[in-house]
């Protein structure tokens, strides 16, 4: 399987009156059905288990499945103070996280809805975007930016989504689920 997961951050001045709530986070177009082939890597068992060694692949991926997460009172902080709470929390700091078949996402968005009080004014804007979540190559080469397109097996994609009062930046990365620290799922044996 592959790992995706969603952590959301603002980038405020000290003295900035607008607090920033997420009110949900839903990722549209999922493929959630797939077949899972099992191939022998060698007819000879391995010495440590005496099993045969064994890769794992998905073929036929398809499916069009929403995933939704609802916040309530989820107001925003600095990646500094995220950063913070990781280190207690762990995994559980991220916002968002879902287990999904390894996949392309050519065809998958995400929509984010938030809202904006600025403390000063006691006015409240509140928006609802629809973001695809996959890259366009821009002088990075067609290489770097293929990775962030598909969620690959045994893969970590964190989006780290930033609501600041005047923009919305996305800033995805991708991580081995083995590098990460974490069980592998779906690597060879």
């Amino acid at each position: 399987l592959s790992k995706v997961r969603f952590k959301f951050i603002t980038t405020k001045d000290e003295n900035t009156k607008e607090t920033v709530t997420v009110k949900s986070l839903k990722v549209e177009g999922l493929k959630n059905k797939g077949n899972l082939v099992v191939s022998e890597t060698s007819s000879t068992p391995d010495n440590k288990n005496g099993r045969t060694p064994v890769s794992l692949a998905w073929n036929s991926v398809t499916g069009d499945v929403d995933y939704e997460m609802v916040f309530t009172n989820f107001t925003l902080d600095t990646d500094e103070a995220w950063n913070t709470s990781f280190a207690t929390l762990k995994e559980d700091a991220y916002h968002a996280t879902w287990l999904v078949m390894p996949q392309t996402i050519d065809n998958v968005n995400v929509e984010i809805s938030y809202s904006i009080t600025n403390s000063e004014t006691n006015k409240t804007v509140e928006d609802t975007r629809l973001f695809p979540l996959t890259r366009k190559a821009s002088g990075e080469g067609d290489a770097a930016v293929s990775a962030f397109n598909e969620w690959g097996i045994n893969k970590i994609t964190t989006y780290t989504i930033n609501i600041s009062p005047n923009k919305i930046s996305f800033n995805p990365s991708v991580e081995d689920w083995d590098t990460a620290g974490e069980t592998n799922i779906g690597q060879e044996n």
